[in-house]
């Protein structure tokens, strides 16, 4: 009964792992972490742009900066926290960002 219980566990890990290298967020992989996101978050809330201490209290995370993850990572705490405790407001965030030093990319986020 252990053993079987234990190739399940394994199972279930190997089949998270597989699903996950093929997904954007990347967050149950065992593989070795080769992604570098520089990245520039601006973002307008109520019509007013929130300086760059306003944008680490909202998404605790610099508005701008370097991270050694892929970029879906920082969209989902804007996403996240826009969800739940941001919902009431109207948000434009916009996130500048580069992957391993390729083209520049942008993503934007309208909030109602």
């Amino acid at each position: 009964m252990r053993t079987s219980l234990g190739v399940v566990f394994l199972l279930l890990q190997l089949g998270s792992v597989i699903q996950a290298q093929f997904g954007p967020s990347r967050y149950f992989c065992w593989a070795p972490n080769d992604y570098m996101t520089e990245y520039e978050l601006s973002v307008n809330v109520n019509g007013r742009p929130l300086s760059s201490d306003e944008i680490l209290q909202r998404y605790r995370m610099s508005p701008r900066g370097l991270k050694e993850n892929v970029v879906q990572h920082l969209i989902d705490v804007v996403v996240e926290h826009e969800k739940t405790y941001g919902h009431g407001d109207q948000v434009d965030a916009v996130l500048r960002y580069r992957v391993n030093g390729r083209d520049p990319q942008v993503w934007r986020l309208q909030h109602p």
